[in-house]
């Protein structure tokens, strides 16, 4: 391939001009000044060369004075084959390239002149002092020389683009390691909440199987007690009632008949007067029977063990009681806590547990000596304050009562409290309504106040009852004083039997209204524990397919689940599904991360293949270099020449020695001017052994010569 012709317009020093070239090698000769040097400019700047390597401050500097632009084209002929490239610059700096009259971009034109052997600025273009270059080169910089000969650009510009690539991978690995490790969080969040379900789900079918333990017992208790509501009832009740009625009849008859037989008897009104207050005295002890027969139906077992021991107080209830007006406060507080029990010290305590060891009971014990409680930091702001106010109670039972009611605060009506005020004490109305600390609300309007009044009543007629029998006392001494002393033993043998009768038909009226109470109580309990055996039924059937478990203490093991739920709070129950679509995405992010690492590590390998190929071709062509270095100077100078790298400092360093006719081998910098350019000339044409050129362009090569 050769330059067959150059044109230019506008150039530097030509205004137009064409110059032909013959397919050999070409000298241009004429006076200084004359344009020689500008016609390899021109080539050079065809080929892409910037202003300085033109010797021009700026690229406009090119264009010839006068004009505005300036055009170069060079024909190259490489056999029957012609290739047409030209460069346009204006005086704004903006240039143009054209290869066969199509505008390409300089990077382009680059590619396509690498591709047929040339290149600006390379070894085989020498322009005027390049000579001098070479010999004033560092060690360091001949480095880059031997290379630029060797051809390694290719290499370069190979792990150029490879590192570039790794540089893009790397950025690619970091941002899906980056979005991974946010997956991954998701993903754990995801399995959290999953754990979360399965607990959740694992929980509540435990819980609905220990629910069926309980019911399952419960049932066996309801229908227990049920099988235990039986009252036998003595078939001739009311037989020996008329009996006894008729009896009593005939016997009162006789009984008038003879007191009308006595004259002017005084204490006859005493007697009457006595039997009606022994009557009504019966009548009351016959009630207070009844009334505190229901109150111990009411009133909860206490064990025997407990009862009997010395420190035994009473139950809560017992001890604390509200004021008239205040029951349905008092109650809905005390709640449960109102059947506790109340001993005096903890050594007690600890005597009464060892003695219920084996009992199956459940009992809250309250030694008063241990009760530990708080100060009031501060008082109510708002209702009618402390319920405790509103208590009868011993004084020694102070912190019992500020154990169990301390924190309440009274209130007339629950719309007093105010959402704010939330928190601080628990609220309770005058009708039986709470506020609790944590905001929650509970109703409790059971009528206490009928037992209140059962209590009072039972009083007045214990009252009532001690103040009869007083009065019968006084009266039976009066009637003694007044009887005759000769009244008829058979008319007292005959009161008696009356009175016996009396007695005993009161007593038989007595049983059958204490049996139909009894029976009415039987079948209101029995239907009572049938509905409560309906409701567990209907509970057992939605149980329906879960196994009951075994467990020591369902009913406590029970309420630790239900606790655990609640600390476990809401749950997503689509927990599942989100947890299975973030792991197949976060598996195909990280096969995706694992691609892109496997391209990654397949750049590193490219790159230290291209290392390892430079290096090869880097050492082939000093190799060469070095002889052809030799049989150059042989050639030209006589003697001998030797090129060799040395490393120092971690860099490589390219020494040129001579060994003239005569002399001792020296390096290139101890030569006159004339041997170094001599050398220096030496050194490109050996250059041309390892890297032979399409075109050489020499320019005044033998200037300090």
């Amino acid at each position: 391939m050769f330059i067959e012709q150059l044109e230019l317009e506008n150039f530097k020093s030509f205004k137009r001009a064409r110059i032909v070239f013959p397919e050999r090698i070409v000298a241009i000769t004429g006076p200084n000044g004359s344009g020689k040097s500008n016609i390899l400019d021109a080539i050079t700047f065809v080929l892409g060369e910037r202003a300085k390597a033109l010797r021009a401050d700026r690229i406009a500097g090119l264009v010839r004075k006068g004009a505005d632009t300036a055009r170069v084209t060079m024909i190259l002929r490489k056999g029957n084959e012609r290739i047409k490239i030209s460069r346009e610059i204006k005086k704004n700096g903006t240039s143009v390239y054209r290869v066969n009259g199509s505008v390409k971009k300089a990077y382009e034109v680059d590619i396509l002149l690498s591709e047929l052997g040339i290149r600006a600025g390379s070894y085989s273009i020498v322009s005027q002092g390049d000579i001098t270059e070479i010999v004033e080169m560092s060690p360091h910089q001949r480095v880059r020389l031997l290379e630029e000969i060797s051809g390694v650009e290719e290499y370069e510009r190979r792990k150029l683009d490879a590192l570039r690539e790794l540089e893009e991978v790397d950025r690619m690995v970091s941002e899906r390691e980056a979005v991974l490790r946010e997956r991954k969080m998701e993903l754990d969040r995801a399995e959290r909440e999953l754990k979360k379900l399965k607990e959740l789900e694992e929980l509540n079918e435990r819980k609905n199987r220990l629910i069926k333990t309980v019911l399952l017992k419960r049932r066996d208790e309801l229908l227990k007690k049920k099988e235990g509501l039986r009252f036998s009832i003595e078939n001739n009740l009311d037989e020996r009632i008329e009996k006894v009625k008729k009896l009593l009849e005939m016997e009162e008859k006789e009984l008038e008949d003879l007191e009308k037989c006595i004259e002017e008897d005084k204490s006859r009104e005493l007697r009457i007067r006595l039997e009606s207050m022994k009557a009504e005295l019966r009548r009351i002890e016959l009630e207070i029977s009844l009334k505190e027969e229901k109150a111990s139906r009411i009133k909860k077992d206490i064990p025997e063990e407990i009862e009997s021991d010395p420190s035994f107080l009473g139950t809560v209830s017992d001890l604390i009681k509200p004021m008239e007006g205040y029951e349905l406060a008092f109650h809905a507080a005390i709640g449960g806590r109102a059947s506790d029990v109340v001993i005096d010290t903890y050594e007690s305590a600890i005597r009464i547990v060892d003695k219920l060891k084996g009992r199956k009971v459940r009992i809250r014990i309250i030694p008063l000596d241990s009760i530990r409680v708080r100060q009031r930091e501060e008082d109510p702001e708002i209702g009618l304050g402390w319920l405790s106010s509103y208590l009868i109670y011993d004084k020694k039972l102070e912190k019992l009562v500020h154990l169990l009611l301390g924190d309440y605060v009274l209130v007339e009506d629950i719309k007093e409290v105010q959402k704010d005020k939330i928190g601080r004490f628990r609220y309770v109305s005058l009708d039986g309504e709470i506020i609790f600390q944590d905001g929650t609300f509970m109703i409790d309007r059971r009528d206490y106040q009928s037992e209140y009044k059962a209590e009072k009543e039972l009083k007045e007629l214990i009252e009532r009852k001690e103040n009869l029998r007083k009065d019968i006392s006084e009266l039976e001494e009066k009637v003694e004083k007044e009887e005759k002393k000769d009244i008829l033993s058979a008319l007292k043998k005959k009161r008696e039997e009356v009175r016996r009768l009396r007695d005993e038909y009161s007593s038989l009226l007595a049983e059958r209204q204490r049996i139909a109470r009894e029976m009415e109580r039987i079948s209101e309990e029995r239907g009572i524990l049938e509905a409560e055996l309906k409701e567990v039924e209907k509970k057992l059937q939605e149980l329906y397919g879960y196994e009951p478990a075994e467990s020591d203490d369902p009913e406590r093991e029970l309420n630790a689940i239900e606790m655990r739920i609640r600390e476990i709070g809401q749950v997503n129950p689509n927990a599942e599904i989100e947890y299975r679509e973030r792991l197949s995405r976060y598996e195909s992010l990280l096969r995706d991360l694992e691609d892109v690492k496997k391209k990654r590590d397949e750049v590193r390998a490219a790159i230290k293949k291209i290392d390892e190929e430079r290096e090869k071709v880097l050492s082939s062509s000093f190799n060469t270099l070095k002889k052809a270095f030799d049989e150059k100077i042989r050639e030209i100078m006589g003697g001998s020449g030797n090129i060799r790298l040395v490393e120092a400092d971690g860099r490589m360093s390219l020494i040129i020695e001579v060994e003239l006719p005569g002399k001792k081998q020296v390096p290139i910098d101890s030569l006159s001017g004339g041997e170094k350019s001599l050398v220096a000339l030496s050194f490109i044409l050996a250059a041309q052994e390892v890297r032979p050129s399409s075109i050489y362009l020499f320019d005044e090569a033998d200037f300090m010569l």
